[in-house]
């Protein structure tokens, strides 16, 4: 007897729901069935086996080794016979299921949202669980497989993501006018940045040191100033927030800068350095050993294509 008869299309299908969306919850809404439904479908999966497909950790599930593997060749097979079947039926292809993506902030609401809503749009079988946020919480959420990729700006990700340069977000170091008037003449030395005070949006101020490494790369970096975070925020709107309210300087994303009523945008100053913007490079990122689902393939093409053009 062959191993392949102890199994059915249905219960495959099952499985390479749940095992990508890391979910039977999900998997269900996906599918149109009960969890109850999809947790019994599993069990019989893994009885008529004789192997352990998934374990539970902090109330989620967590695919084994062995489900991974089949899992890798399940993606696949299904989605190649998926295409076979219209292709030989001459029905048209259209895409359907949720699709998790996560972006920063600023930079996915300006510059990746618009190019989403007409891929929404275009296919309306397509659902978007959008997470915004940080890019070491992007990172950890496509590992553990509650996003299937991300973009991220200007920072090393995990060893096992693959990630791809799509562009640059430029970021501009900026104050208000009112806090800068209480200091010397604005210059690009080491004297004037330390008597600033300065607002970040993450721990260890990494887009304030990209910013001075840009604009002081003559110094060794030994000799960079010694600044004064006063301020940490967790996103870049809270950020602009500060410096309106003349508490210190940071540096935002030119993007954001490009929103502002021109009446705000008077109150700011920029403070140049050597001239030329710092670029933080957007990548996108996904896992390598866990294929993407036609429509999450066809999202992520469409919106690298679209960033790759900025």
């Amino acid at each position: 007897m062959r191993v392949l008869d102890r199994v059915n299309l249905n219960h495959m299908k099952i499985f390479e729901s749940v095992c990508r969306l890391r979910s039977m919850t999900a998997a269900a809404k996906e599918l149109n069935l009960t969890q109850s439904g999809i947790s019994q479908h599993i069990k019989t999966l893994e009885d008529n086996l004789g192997i352990k497909l998934f374990d539970r950790y902090r109330q989620k599930i967590v695919p084994t080794s062995t489900a991974n593997i089949l899992f890798e060749k399940t993606n696949k097979g299904l989605s190649d016979l998926e295409v076979t079947l219209r292709q030989i039926t001459g029905t048209s292809k259209e895409l359907f299921g949720i699709v998790k993506i996560g972006f920063p902030l600023n930079f996915g609401t300006i510059r990746i949202l618009p190019h989403l809503n007409k891929l929404l749009a275009k296919h309306p079988k397509v659902k978007a669980h959008c997470k915004l946020g940080l890019t070491d919480q992007m990172s950890s959420l496509v590992l553990e497989g509650e996003l299937d990729f991300a973009y991220v700006d200007g920072f090393s990700v995990h060893r096992k993501l693959f990630a791809e340069k799509l562009c640059s977000d430029m970021h501009e170091m900026v104050a208000s006018k009112k806090y800068l008037a209480d200091k010397s003449r604005v210059m690009n030395k080491k004297s004037f940045y330390e008597s600033l005070d300065y607002i970040a949006y993450m721990s260890g101020e990494p887009i304030l040191k990209m910013w001075f490494e840009h604009h002081l790369k003559a110094m060794q970096k030994s000799d960079f100033p010694q600044i004064e975070t006063r301020s940490i925020v967790n996103n870049p709107q809270a950020v602009l927030q500060m410096i309106q309210s003349n508490l210190g300087v940071g540096v935002l994303p030119q993007s954001m800068l490009d929103q502002l009523p021109k009446d705000k945008m008077k109150k700011l100053q920029i403070i140049k350095g050597t001239g030329k913007p710092m670029g933080s490079p957007v990548s996108c990122i996904s896992l390598p050993s866990r294929p993407q689902s036609p429509a999450g393939d066809v999202c992520m093409q469409m919106l690298n294509e679209a960033l790759r053009e900025i």
